[in-house]
C-alpha cells in the first residue's frame, strides 16, 4: 500500500495558529535558558537566540504537530535536566 493513503488530513487554520503559538512559548523558555545558561551575549545576539528559539519550536510544532509534543515529552527528562 502506497504510505500517503495512511496519511492524516491537513490540520485547519485555528489548530495551526495554536500548534504555532504554543511552539512559540516553549521558545521563549528555551531562548531564554540558552541566554542564561551561556550567558552574556550582546544584545543582537540574545535577540537572535529569542528569535530562532521561537521561529525553530514554532515551526517545529506547526510541521509535526502531536508527535513533536510527544519527543518534547520522551526528552523532558533530558531536556529539564539540561535546563538546569
Amino acid at each position: 500500500m502506497d504510505p500517503k493513503s495512511f496519511s492524516t488530513p491537513e490540520p485547519d487554520t485555528f489548530t495551526k495558529t495554536v500548534r504555532a503559538v504554543c511552539g512559540a512559548l516553549l521558545g521563549l523558555f528555551v531562548g531564554y535558558k540558552v541566554c542564561f545558561w551561556f550567558g552574556p551575549f550582546g544584545r543582537a545576539a540574545e535577540l537572535f537566540a529569542y528569535a530562532g528559539a521561537v521561529v525553530g519550536c514554532a515551526w517545529a510544532a506547526v510541521r509535526d504537530g502531536d508527535d513533536f509534543w510527544r519527543e518534547m515529552l520522551e526528552r523532558s527528562r533530558w531536556f529539564l535536566a539540561w535546563l538546569r
